[in-house]
């Protein structure tokens, strides 16, 4: 079954057309890098920085990238929550792709968040570029045209203490650009920290 998610969860959910068809589902370099660096310490935030960088990652800020400022000013938390965030970039492709990872704690619980920004991407990713390692389809997506394409998958049982997993395409110019202030492709993890 399906279930319809809300571009706002997507991308602030702990961070976050006529519509293109998706690239194809027989590899992705963005997806095979965000499996490197985020996937193995996906519940140790100290661990995911070490990896980035030995993965090739540079470390930059916000200013580096006005979407990716206006990612990072988005998940300034005002609430009392407690947070950590690294941005970094990276050349995949021959174009500029970016990482962020956070630690977010709260009362009972501490969590690890693994982004991918790709903000010059025009197209969506295809689900079948995950499912084999996320052990099946989503378990919900959207479909919001000219706006917003994304999947989640949630708690996969292939990645114990993992909450869930996203692939969200935002269209340039659409709503959910107006609404997040980037446009493009994002990947996400979010796990229980170890």
């Amino acid at each position: 079954m399906s279930v319809r998610i809300h571009l706002a969860s997507l991308v602030t959910g702990l961070m976050v057309i006529g519509t293109p068809l998706p690239a194809s589902a027989a590899s992705d370099a963005r997806v095979e890098a965000f499996r490197a660096t985020c996937i193995p310490d996906r519940q140790d935030f100290e661990a995911i920085l070490v990896r980035a960088s030995a993965d090739g990652w540079k470390v930059v800020t916000g200013e580096a990238d006005p979407e990716l400022k206006a990612v990072l000013d988005a998940s300034i938390d005002g609430t009392g929550t407690g947070s950590t965030m690294h941005s970094f970039r990276k050349e995949i492709d021959s174009r500029a792709v970016f990482l962020v990872a956070s630690q977010v704690s709260s009362g009972q619980y501490a969590l690890v968040g693994c982004y991918l920004y790709d903000f010059a991407a025009t197209t969506p990713l295809a689900p079948e570029l995950f499912n084999d390692w996320l052990g099946g389809p989503p378990a919900a997506q959207m479909d919001e045209p000219g706006s917003a394409v994304g999947y989640q998958w949630e708690t996969p049982t292939t990645l114990p203490g993992t909450w869930d997993v996203y692939s969200t395409f935002i269209a340039e110019g659409g709503a959910g650009q107006r609404e997040t202030g980037f446009s493009g492709l994002a990947m996400k993890i979010t796990s229980n920290q170890k």
